[in-house]
């Protein structure tokens, strides 16, 4: 039985469907297998030798210490794309609405008396004229899933699109350039998609918003820390910036009449925020019963079929000549590899492998082995939870 801590909301149905034999969800931190997370900061004093792995329900892992949930041998999961449609639809709705004076033209209809008020509402109109995306130049800063949906939605509504990213995109609707001023320099709207890093942190700043149009639009959808907020500040102060639009807010851009300020709900849809759960738990799933990394950010990539009545994961420091050790480990107590598959990512190398041996106390006795004669941060000893032996009649 594996004890799931949840760390954010997960609807009851996800739940009773994730809760077998296998599983249990507690929301005491003793005990605990696996860590269930949206945006919640996981204390790595949940760190401990039982924690196997931890899934996010989201993108952003800045809330996660991935590096010391390595060094600690837990696998994190993410699930990048899923609510990249709900965070492009938002963008777009913050564009859209930026062209077009929407809620003053609401809340005026509001005031009209009398009969005739379509003919009061449009002598009026004249005070509500807006512009238009088409024509208009966005430059999208991070071409990953959400910005490559962005860049075609905004090809599609007649915008000259242009893209910004370390990763060749060769794509026929946006113009990728490798400058940022050359980006800034054109571009009516500049939108920040980018993660937060060494290199993105205060990306935009004092020097880089002198590149910007005048009326330029800036959104930021990224991280709050890849912009300056003061250097914002000014900029809009100074009227070298139009408009700002920020999904992270902070305390210095509270009531700014050029600031517009979200609650972080960029992905905050019913649809994203159930894809993401159900992800994140298969996710979950497939590792902690069959030992596969799919989607994980700090273990490599890999899975394999599960036909052998027991399976060893092995979680380890890339060092020459590891595996040699563990084959002779394995050989010495005279158990059969079935099959094996094995991958390296970031210095680290994951393991599956296969034993044609049911005699668990026997496997028990090698892991114990392995323990205490290599550098193997992590071993597990996984049952096929649907083998059943070959009888030869």
């Amino acid at each position: 039985m594996y004890n799931i801590l949840t760390l954010g909301d997960l609807s009851s149905k996800l739940k009773r469907r994730m809760t077998t034999q296998h599983f249990t969800f507690t929301e005491e931190a003793d005990e605990v297998d696996a860590i269930f997370v949206r945006s919640a900061k996981v204390p790595t004093t949940l760190f401990s030798d039982r924690l196997l792995m931890i899934g996010r329900a989201g993108t952003g892992l800045n809330t996660i210490d991935v590096e010391e949930a390595t060094k600690n041998g837990t696998a994190v999961f993410n699930t990048p794309g899923v609510n990249a449609n709900a965070v492009k639809e938002l963008v777009l709705s913050c564009m859209l609405h930026s062209m077009r004076p929407l809620k003053p033209a609401i809340e005026m209809v509001q005031t009209l008396t009398g009969d005739d008020i379509l003919e009061q509402a449009e002598a009026r109109r004249g005070e509500f004229i807006g512009e238009e995306l088409e024509g208009k130049t966005v430059g999208i800063l991070g071409l990953g899933s959400i910005g490559l949906q962005l860049a075609k939605s905004c090809h599609d509504l007649g915008m000259d699109v242009l893209g910004y990213a370390r990763r060749t995109r060769n794509e026929d609707f946006f113009t990728q350039v490798d400058q940022l001023d050359y980006l800034l320099k054109r571009s009516d709207f500049v939108i920040i998609l980018l993660p937060l890093t060494d290199e993105t942190r205060k990306l935009i700043n004092q020097e880089t918003l002198l590149c910007m149009k005048k009326e330029a639009i800036l959104l930021n959808f990224g991280r709050g820390e890849i912009v300056d907020n003061q250097a914002v500040i000014d900029a809009l102060d100074e009227e070298r910036l139009r408009l700002y639009i920020s999904d992270f807010p902070a305390k210095e851009l509270l009531h700014h009449p050029k600031i517009r300020l979200l609650p972080h709900i960029g992905g905050t849809t019913n649809k994203a925020l159930t894809d993401s759960a159900t992800t994140t738990l298969r996710s979950m799933r497939d590792f902690l019963l069959f030992g596969h990394t799919h989607q994980a950010v700090n273990f490599p990539d890999v899975s394999l079929p599960f036909h052998a009545p027991i399976r060893l994961t092995l979680f380890y420091k890339d060092y020459p000549h590891i595996f040699t050790h563990l084959s002779k480990l394995i050989s010495h107590f005279d158990i059969e590899i079935d099959i094996l598959t094995s991958d390296r990512k970031n210095g680290y190398v994951y393991t599956l492998i296969d034993l044609d041996e049911d005699d668990f106390e026997k496997v028990q006795r090698l892991v114990q082995a392995i323990k205490n004669n290599t550098d193997v941060i992590r071993i597990r000893t996984l049952k096929n939870i649907y083998w059943t032996p070959t009888i030869y009649l």
